[in-house]
């Protein structure tokens, strides 16, 4: 027995320091990267000093002698905040996600290698000027120089995952331009489109489709698209002239005419998908009588995206310009190698790569192309073969037009700045310190033979091949309306009148109709009031939908006293989705019931789920058939005795509303309160595994939160999972041109990807109580408010 004891005891010691061993290793993982934001650097090739503060929420501003430096250490920062994101975005673009987490992840690698971005990015490197491209240079010299002094200090995710990050490569940088082209590419739609058109007959299909009359609500109306450079206020005639991942947004500015400051007011918030760490960096770049810069940046690359300079500030919300075209392709019966072209058979061009894994092994696979494009038919599972042409694919150089933008003064070295801004496509609100404001369509728009395209087009023919790219001179812009402020939401981007096809699928216009309604209420608004836009959540659509489905249920005669409390509920309802309201879950859950019951009948369930996937294409089909309350559509082909009608559908879907909700919530309907159903949680990318979560805390949340897809503080949600907030925001900015001092912005988390830092997710409770931050400018300031000062310095 004694002996029995001592064996016990001598594992329950040997599990007791396993526990304690793993423990400290757990502690020395999490805490090996953390950086002391006071501790000076040494860097041997700095030209001068640089001083860098960071104030109490970790934003880094740089104060430099010299571009070279100024460069060289935003690389060493980043690295030091956001190393892990900055290689997995690298690894995105060059398609090695296979090589950290396996096997599963070879068909992604492929499809992202068959884009080309290195290829695209090797061609602009060698063609950039010297001041961009030295930016480039300086900036890897600083990601570098970090790495190298801090090999055995890098964040837990490269211990956990077991690999060390290469060195990084200017390619690494300019990459980032094909993973943001690819990341707001549209053209998509069209696949599903083409599913769409073999499954439904004609008239269904057609019924699907946006209206061919444009819609009144663009954000280049024909009255306001004047000639710029004659109309801007200017303080010199003489002024020097000058040589980004984004989805829906919201960007507006306001005029002198509009703002209580009498100067311009401009906002900006882009959506994109909730993720820890955020996709921007906030950063302030200040080069002694060359650059006053701040802004937000993106991992990886050293520029000001979204921001303002001394001078001028800008924001950007995506156009929807249609760039991207399908083209099934003939294929030779005798040699799979070849496609027809105009009646001849035209060689594949073919390209060999090798896929390493994380288990060490390395797959082979075959990229095929076309004079147009890649190949994509085996990554979509589609029967035939089908090309694709991009704009990707097409020389621009957004880097280099950014780099201007951070140094534009007026209005036109702003504009010119964007010559070769193609594969971006946004909508650039502007401001300036003269009191100018406008709107451009900074966008790579092809030329096409034909004015509208939906479906896949005939590969056998160069009849449908891109005729170039709009000319930069008749890009839209519009700038000093008479009304005293410019906006954009992602809406229909021109009308009728504009010579060339832009695009077909487009956000409805309930964020740009709300923008302007609030700027409209009036005369004169203040920062506060623009602040208040931003975070409003009034959803006009269910102020457009609602009252007809009441007026159907009132008069149905139907209704007991429970659903007739629920209607009144609908009846009085101010249509804000806050968190306490159950309206709100009403309204949400109907919707779709309303168009499950319409469309999925006919579609099948598969189709219908990717169909409510596309946004776009969505929110289209349900506006069309609200608009035809005879539509075909309302009709279920598995009732073949009755032929339903829009009121038969409504009544069904408010009566599977009520009966869903008391199935999974309660009879209570406090318990449907929308906050308790409309839920973010901030998720890292390794936190799939449970257990990783549970031992680094990497997630944030849930936090209940207002708002739905139509609101302007846009939380977008998963038709199937509406707890699930996956869209919104990804960061807010008001800047104050009568005083850059009176600023302000927020982003979801915070400026550090390292889960142990207290900047991980600082700013994410302000964030979803519609806080915001002050964004201070001028150096006075900022250095009254730094919490930390690194100085930077050569040998």
């Amino acid at each position: 027995m004694k002996v029995i004891k001592r064996i016990i005891l001598v594992i329950l010691a040997l599990a007791i320091l396993v526990i304690i061993g793993g423990s400290i290793y757990v502690r020395h993982l999490s805490n090996r990267a953390l950086p002391d934001y006071s501790q000076d650097v040494t860097i041997p090739s700095l030209i001068g000093d640089v001083e860098v503060f960071r104030d109490s929420l970790g934003k880094p501003h740089i104060y430099a002698d010299n571009e070279k430096d100024l460069y060289l250490v935003t690389g060493y920062l980043m690295a030091q905040d956001r190393l892990w994101q900055m290689d997995l975005l690298r690894r995105v673009t060059l398609g090695r996600l296979s090589e950290i987490f396996g096997a599963g992840f070879a068909d992604t690698d492929e499809l992202l290698r068959a884009l080309q971005f290195t290829e695209k990015s090797e061609i602009i490197m060698d063609s950039i000027d010297q001041h961009p491209k030295q930016s480039i240079l300086a900036f890897c010299d600083g990601v570098n120089f970090f790495m190298e002094q801090h090999k055995k200090k890098l964040p837990f995710e490269f211990g956990v995952l077991g690999y060390k990050p290469d060195p990084w490569k200017p390619v690494h940088t300019l990459n980032l331009i094909g993973y943001m082209a690819w990341d707001l590419k549209s053209g998509w739609d069209e696949i599903l489109m083409n599913e769409l058109k073999n499954k439904l007959s004609v008239q269904q299909y057609r019924m699907l489709l946006p209206s061919q009359i444009q819609d009144e609500n663009v954000v280049f109306p024909t009255d306001e698209r004047v000639v710029l450079k004659d109309n801007l206020l200017s303080a010199s005639k003489l002024q020097d002239l000058p040589v980004d991942i984004f989805s829906a947004s919201n960007n507006w500015s306001v005029g002198p005419t509009k703002s209580q400051t009498g100067k311009p007011i401009i906002a900006n918030d882009m959506h994109l998908g909730y993720n820890i760490p955020g996709i921007w960096y906030p950063i302030h770049q200040h080069v002694k009588n060359t650059l006053n810069v701040t802004g937000f940046a993106i991992p990886g690359a050293p520029l000001i995206v979204v921001g303002h300079n001394d001078s001028i500030a800008w924001g950007l919300t995506n156009t929807y310009v249609d760039n991207m075209d399908f083209y099934l392709e003939t294929m030779n019966p005798d040699d799979t190698s070849q496609y027809r072209l105009n009646s001849e058979w035209k060689d594949f061009r073919y390209q060999e790569i090798a896929i390493a894994t994380k288990s060490d092994d390395t797959l082979h696979r075959t990229l095929r192309f076309t004079h147009r494009g890649a190949v994509i038919s085996k990554y979509k599972d589609l029967k035939n073969v089908v090309s694709m042409q991009w704009v990707g694919s097409v020389y621009s150089n957004e880097y280099a037009a950014i780099y201007d933008v951070n140094r534009a003064q007026n209005w036109h070295s702003f504009t010119e700045s964007f010559r070769m801004f193609r594969s971006i496509s946004q909508n650039v609100a502007y401001a300036d310190r003269h009191g100018n404001i406008g709107m451009f369509c900074a966008a790579g728009i092809p030329i096409r033979n034909r004015s509208v395209n939906i479906e896949f087009l005939p590969g056998d023919t160069t009849l449908y091949d891109w005729q170039g790219m709009v000319p930069f001179e008749e890009l839209p812009y519009i700038s000093n309306p008479g009304k005293g402020y410019v906006s954009a939401a992602n809406n229909r981007t021109v009308d009728a009148t504009y010579p060339h096809y832009t695009g077909t699928w487009y956000a409805q216009p309930y964020r740009y109709k709300r923008i302007n309604e609030l700027l409209e209420e009036d005369s004169l608004l203040s920062v506060e009031q623009i602040k208040a836009i931003q975070t409003d959540i009034v959803n006009l659509h269910a102020r457009k939908t609602m009252p007809d489905i009441v007026n159907v249920l009132i008069n149905s005669g139907k209704l007991d006293s429970t659903r007739q409390k629920y209607v009144t509920m609908l009846q009085q309802w101010s249509y804000k989705m806050d968190t306490s309201s159950v309206e709100s879950t009403l309204y949400e859950l109907f919707t779709f019931l309303f168009m499950k019951n319409i469309f999925a009948d006919e579609m099948g369930w598969d189709l219908f789920n990717r169909f409510t996937g596309v946004s776009s294409v969505y929110s289209t089909a349900m506006e069309n058939v609200w608009q035809r309350k005879n539509s075909v559509w309302y009709d279920n082909i598995h009732t073949n005795e009755t032929k339903e009608s829009f009121t038969d559908v409504v009544m069904q879907s408010f009566d599977e509303t009520i009966d869903s909700l008391r199935s999974k919530y309660g009879q209570d309907e406090q318990d449907w309160q929308w906050g308790q159903l409309h839920q973010l949680t901030l998720q890292h990318p390794l936190a799939e595994e449970k257990m990783l979560d549970r031992i680094f805390s990497l997630n944030r949340g849930p936090y209940q939160l207002p708002g739905s897809k139509y609101t302007m503080s846009q939380y977008a949600f998963r038709l199937f999972n509406p707890q699930e907030v996956h869209h919104g925001a990804s960061q807010r900015l008001v800047y104050d041109l009568s005083d850059w001092d009176s600023s302000f912005y927020v982003i979801p988390t915070g400026i550090s990807g390292i889960p142990e830092s207290p900047y991980y997710c600082n700013q994410t409770e302000l964030y979803v109580n519609n806080g915001y931050n002050r964004d201070i400018f001028s150096r006075p300031l900022v250095e009254a408010n730094a919490k930390f000062n690194t100085q930077f310095s050569g040998q």
